[in-house]
């Protein structure tokens, strides 16, 4: 089964009591900083809004979906520093360095700016068996991944820390388990697959964002911005005149005026 056509709970209706669901796709590596950055911000955006808007309450249904950014990375893990200044240049890699920072401390996190880097496929595969065997275990444990790597720094291959997340959110009885099923190929083409969706659906860069299946968005926006987003999605969904194709994006000049939204991009 293709990793597109797993449901999340309850997704079949868009209503629940009074409450609006609305469904977020995220295709996401788990290596990109951007990543941890607009789920935060969205996780937020929704919090505000329902601060707002106390009588029409919006409860998030979020899939993480995989994407790889970068394929030559192994399981063996190398230092991060190093690595993204060579990839980025020294110059560049400092500035984006100081930029995270902030963005970062924007939302209430504080990076790790040392540490190594990896493959994330191991931790997708993780994600994936979340998605198909527990649903509502799905969202926590891809955060917590992103947090192990981005706050804590601990790269994306590294097994036991793995296998300790899969035991906190009830995949497997026992760290043993989950270690082996991590060293076994399970769910290792179906992620694979989805890679080669992703980029056949012309997803260049990450965090990308599908929002009640119909509409896109791209990048770490930023909290308000998402809001505005969230605003105008509500809207359209309340007035049938401007309902969208299934191609139909919003981006960050149509919804939210003239706004950077970042993303992690595929190496040229």
């Amino acid at each position: 089964m293709p990793l597109s056509s797993v449901s999340s709970p309850s997704s079949s209706s868009s209503r629940v009591a009074g409450q609006r669901i609305i469904r977020v796709d995220v295709t996401s590596d788990p290596n990109c900083p951007f990543c941890i950055l607009g789920i935060r911000q969205l996780m937020l955006s929704i919090e505000k809004y329902n601060t707002s808007q106390p009588s029409r309450q919006l409860v998030p249904h979020v899939r993480i979906l995989p994407f790889q950014l970068s394929g030559e990375l192994s399981a063996t893990p190398i230092d991060r520093n190093t690595y993204l200044s060579q990839k980025l240049g020294e110059a560049r890699h400092a500035a984006v360095e100081r930029n995270l920072d902030e963005k970062f401390r924007t939302v209430g996190l504080e990076r790790s700016k040392n540490g190594e880097i990896s493959s994330s496929h191991h931790a997708q595969r993780l994600e994936a068996y979340a998605l198909f065997n527990s649903p509502p275990n799905h969202l926590p444990l891809g955060l917590d991944i992103l947090k192990s790597y981005h706050i804590d720094g601990i790269h994306n291959s590294h097994i036991p820390t793995l296998a300790r997340l899969a035991v906190k959110h009830g995949l497997f009885q026992t760290e043993s388990i989950a270690e082996t099923w991590l060293a076994s190929d399970a769910l290792d083409m179906e992620v694979r697959r989805a890679y080669v969706t992703a980029h056949r659906l012309g997803v260049t860069g990450v965090p990308f964002f599908v929002f009640q299946g119909k509409w896109a968005a791209s990048g770490a926006m930023g909290v308000d911005e998402f809001v505005t987003l969230l605003e105008e999605i509500v809207k359209r969904e309340d007035e049938p005149s401007l309902s969208p194709s299934p191609t139909d994006t919003l981006t960050s000049g149509e919804v939210v005026g003239k706004v950077t939204a970042e993303q992690c991009h595929l190496k040229p």
